[in-house]
């Protein structure tokens, strides 16, 4: 036999090879017309199946085998394939991880409990009113505020000819001069806001004084909102909590509340626009509420132009997608509204808009005494660039300070999987780094670049949740974190006290409190700072003093104050209206004095430093306000000489030196006599503490200078 012929042995028991199926085209179809649609798989397809272990010890495991396994819900905000955002939601092409922002949700308990803040906040400044007086810029902005006002009610009862030109031009002014009594050039949010407190809320039970003041302290209880709910997205509950209390626990924050002017408006259309930006990420839905934002902080005021240029470079690195949408929805929106609630851009828009902008580039820069010189106006140069850096650093509570150097330090390191801190920082330095340009003006304290401390009050707050996470006890349980709330809560309560106390302690001058590295507002006076600049000590203890011992008919010369207060406070009836505050020129039987370094010329300083006051109103161990007699520097003040109008007239051309800026009300000289009047030469003075004055008694026909200092 062959052995081809040969056949292995159970060839023909094994069964044929199965034919390879050939697989269908589409357009061959199925004989029915209709493509095959596959058939999605299932659960039971993917399972498994195992030998059955009936009453074994692995029966258990194979019946859990059996059964689906849960799903867990990805973290929002979490790129993933396959997760689809929720309805309006929007998913970053690199958003962060899970646990910040974007990952956190305010509740609805979150929402109350920041209610709840912000009317406590709203309350605690409407309630401590009492010993701030009307101040410079109050006095500034109550005729333009009640003129436009005026003709907002008046257009929406029908007065349509209202919108005419001239009308417009005189309710809300036409030349941007700053000489102008309705300053056009402040913006139409103040106006409204100070105008409608004038309207409905000044009168009993409310002064009208402290009326015009509520709608700015609501601005300040509804940036305690914003501010809560960003801290607590960011940083948690604790940080929520801790970014308030820092907030409020700042004294110039809590002062400027008081004031009815656009500093802490602007403080609140700042967050606001963060918030409504942040918002526009989460949500689709919320993104014109970016542009909305963003024409409320210009219709506040100008300096606000240029914050969309941190959310461009914030955006560029962490969320391109939507950066496009909102400076579309900003572009489209906010110009509209602007326009729409500002009746000066009606007529002549584009013309009117440029005079406005070439005013804030020419504004004059306004002196400021700062480390014991002059600067800006016509003594020089602005302050050096570390003036808003020196300032902030003095002007917030000691305690404060650690927290904010943490949460800095934690934005920056953790800038990448959290980059909403980081966006904080950004607005905090934004102000303050314009206002370190050495061509920026650099006067009235913190006021130019006060926008910045809510964005400060966010870092400490992330400060103090980082520290919140090193407290003890140490673990992962239930009950050890229950244990680290609890310490952090404590902590928390110390640092609210703190702050009430310095609250309590600096009020009410709150806008001139330093803290102790300079030694507190005392220190800050002998260290040539400026203690006061707004006039807010023009209280009620200085009206009554007033109206008790100055006579009708006599006449009163204002130094380093605004003429219009008094003004003002005649017509509320809070003030004589016999007693003269504009004298045009000499004799004077009155001078009161503002302690504001920065303004002080020959005659300001002639008072201070060396005439007898009748009384010295003063807050914390420095002096606010002076009053003195007209003889108090002899015939200079009477108008006896020749000489004496000259030097009445002499305006603030010389640099008062670092003697006479470190001289307390306690070197003062004795009460002058009739006929002579006192003289002040001081060698050079530049640097701070370095000091050598001569005091010299001059004859009644002296033509010397009351200072003469270089």
């Amino acid at each position: 036999m062959d052995s081809d012929s040969v056949i292995d042995p159970g060839e023909d028991d094994l069964p044929p090879l199965p034919k390879p199926r050939r697989r269908k085209k589409k357009s061959e179809g199925t004989g029915t017309g209709k493509s095959r649609t596959p058939r999605k798989l299932t659960p039971d397809d993917l399972r498994v199946e195992s030998p059955v272990y009936k009453g074994s010890d692995l029966a258990p495991l194979q019946e859990a085998s059996r059964k689906p396994l849960p799903l867990k819900p990805m973290p929002k905000f979490m790129p993933s394939p396959g997760l689809e955002p929720a309805r309006g939601e929007t998913l970053p092409p690199s958003g962060p991880k899970s646990g910040t922002y974007f990952a956190r949700r305010n509740k609805v308990f979150d929402i109350l409990l920041a209610v709840v803040l912000g009317v406590m906040a709203f309350a605690s400044v409407v309630l401590s009113y009492r010993g701030i007086g009307h101040s410079w810029d109050e006095a500034l902005y109550l005729k333009p505020a009640t003129s436009a006002t005026d003709w907002l009610v008046g257009v929406i009862e029908g007065h349509w000819e209202l919108l005419a030109p001239d009308k417009v031009a005189a309710h809300w002014g036409s030349k941007f001069d700053g000489d102008d009594s309705l300053h056009p050039e402040v913006a139409p949010i103040p106006k409204y806001a100070i105008g409608l407190g004038s309207l409905f809320l000044s009168g009993n039970p409310i002064s009208p004084v402290n009326g015009i003041r509520v709608p700015v302290a609501a601005f300040f209880g509804l940036t305690v909102v914003l501010l809560y709910l960003l801290g607590t997205r960011a940083y948690g509950r604790i940080g929520g909590f801790a970014t308030v209390v820092c907030y409020i626990g700042m004294p110039r924050v809590f002062g400027h509340a008081h004031i009815a002017a656009s500093e802490t408006i602007l403080a609140f259309g700042a967050v606001f626009l963060v918030w409504a930006w942040l918002a526009g990420i989460a949500n689709r839905y919320l993104l014109p509420m970016a542009g909305l934002a963003f024409a409320f902080a210009v219709s506040t005021k100008v300096t606000a132009l240029v914050w969309p240029l941190v959310f461009v470079i914030w955006g560029l690195v962490y969320f391109r997608r939507q950066l496009l949408w909102q400076l579309l929805f900003i572009l489209l929106i906010a110009p509209l509204v602007v326009f729409a609630i500002w009746p000066l851009l009606w007529h002549d828009g584009i013309g009117r808009l440029a005079e406005y902008l070439d005013f804030y580039r020419t504004h004059q820069s306004t002196a400021v005494f700062y480390l014991g010189n002059k600067w800006g106006y016509i003594h020089g140069p602005p302050a050096p660039w570390h003036y808003p850096f020196v300032i902030t650093g003095l002007s917030l509570p000691e305690w404060l300070l650690p927290l904010l150097v943490i949460g800095v330090v934690t934005a920056i390191f953790q800038s990448v999987a959290n980059p909403v801190p980081f966006l904080f920082l950004l607005m905090a330095l934004l102000p303050m780094g314009i206002s370190a340009l050495p061509f920026a003006p650099k006067y009235d304290g913190e006021r130019l670049f006060f926008s910045s401390f809510g964005f400060l009050s966010l870092l400490a707050g992330g400060g103090f949740a980082v520290l919140a996470r090193m407290f003890p006890p140490y673990g992962s349980s239930r009950a050890v974190a229950v244990g680290k709330n609890c310490s952090a809560a404590l902590l928390l309560i110390v640092a609210s006290v703190w702050s009430g106390v310095e609250l309590v302690r600096s009020h009410p001058n709150e806008l001139g409190y330093f803290n102790r590295l300079v030694g507190g507002p005392a220190g800050a006076y002998e260290s040539g700072f400026e203690t006061t600049y707004w006039g807010e000590g023009l209280n009620e203890q200085v009206l009554e003093y007033l109206n008790g011992h100055v006579k009708p008919g006599q006449t009163v010369k204002t130094l380093a104050l605004n003429e219009l207060a008094f003004k003002n406070l005649q017509d509320w009836g809070l003030l004589k209206k016999e007693i003269d505050f504009s004298p045009a020129k000499p004799p004077f039987d009155w001078f009161i004095l503002q302690v504001r370094q920065g303004f002080l010329g020959s005659v300001e300083r002639a008072l201070h430093f060396s005439a007898k006051p009748a009384k010295i109103f003063s807050a914390n161990g420095v002096p606010r306000i002076e009053i003195f007699h007209g003889d108090a520097l002899g015939p200079a003040a009477t108008g006896e000489e020749t000489s004496a109008i000259q030097v009445l007239k002499q305006d603030a051309t010389t640099t008062p030196s670092s003697a006479e800026s470190t001289m307390t009300s306690s070197t003062r000289s004795a009460p002058e006599t009739s006929g002579t009047t006192t003289s002040v030469s001081s060698d050079s003075h530049t640097t701070l503490g370095t000091q050598i004055e001569t005091v010299t008694t001059t004859t009644a026909t002296t033509t010397t200078d009351p200072v003469n200092s270089k």
